[in-house]
Formats: structure tokens, C-alpha cells, sequence
């Protein structure tokens, strides 16, 4: 695949890999679902406390997949 390629994960749990990145709109809807958002159609866009929320869930994310790629990565 050339140029960059952005995963995207949909609401019924696949994911698809597209050309385009998303938008921030749908970035920080994402962030913010970690952090408890639901995004149904009457509920607006997320809070600040939603997105610090969102924020700190990734990051723990992304410590517990450094962590676990440096002790079960292949030798």
C-alpha cells in the first residue's frame, strides 16, 4: 500500500485501514469514547472531563502495549 494508511475502527468492531486520516471531529469522538462518551444522536459533542478521561485510557493503552511488545516479543 503506498502513502500512509490510517486504521479506523467502525462502530460493530472491525476495523479498516483507508488513505485518508481521520477527521478531528471523528478523532476526538473516538478519544472521548474511552473516556465514557456514547455518541448517540442527541448527546453533542464531548466534554472536556470526557476527553481527559479518553486521554488517559490511550495513554494507559499505550503503556500496556510497550510494556507487553518489549516481554512476549519474538526473539
Amino acid at each position: 500500500m503506498e502513502g500512509s494508511a490510517y486504521l479506523r475502527h467502525r462502530g460493530d468492531r472491525t476495523v479498516k485501514i483507508t488513505e485518508t486520516p481521520p477527521t478531528i471531529r471523528e478523532f476526538t469522538h473516538r478519544v472521548a469514547q474511552l473516556g465514557g462518551f456514547l455518541g448517540r444522536k442527541s448527546d453533542g459533542d464531548p466534554g472536556t472531563q470526557t476527553l481527559a478521561r479518553g486521554i488517559v485510557a490511550f495513554d494507559i493503552i499505550l503503556q500496556a502495549y510497550e510494556i507487553f511488545s518489549r516481554t512476549h516479543a519474538p526473539p
